[in-house]
């Protein structure tokens, strides 16, 4: 199979690599298929159902809406100091992208969890 797998090229050589993609991309979005998923793409964004969603997370809390009066400085502040300084110790030494994979890491928070558990 010159420059394929299983029958396909997939990179034609010289001046066609050009009107290839070109008629990729346009069968691709003049399929059916294409045309289904910006269709519930279009549902899912326009403006009635995309407040209904954040209404949705605004009345369950997730998200706050700040009045004008609201002591925004006091809340950062209570959140701030909530946060261990063995934690401002622990991204000094790891750094942020390794003290991220052992948080979201299934296998290396359970090693963290059993580590400190047996000490």
């Amino acid at each position: 199979m010159p420059g394929g797998v299983g029958g396909w090229v997939i990179d034609p050589p010289g001046e066609a690599s050009g009107a290839y993609i070109g008629n990729l991309r346009r069968d691709l979005v003049q399929s059916p298929v294409f045309a289904n998923i910006r269709k519930a793409i279009n549902e899912q964004t326009v403006g009635a159902a995309a407040a209904g969603d954040l209404g949705a997370h605004f009345e369950a809390g997730v998200l706050h809406a700040w009045r004008p009066d609201d002591d925004v400085d006091g809340a950062f502040k209570v959140a701030k100091d909530n946060i261990p300084y063995w934690v401002h110790a622990v991204l000094v030494v790891l750094g942020w992208n390794e003290a991220m994979v052992i948080l979201f890491d299934p296998l290396y928070f359970a090693t963290l969890i059993i580590g400190l558990a047996s000490t």
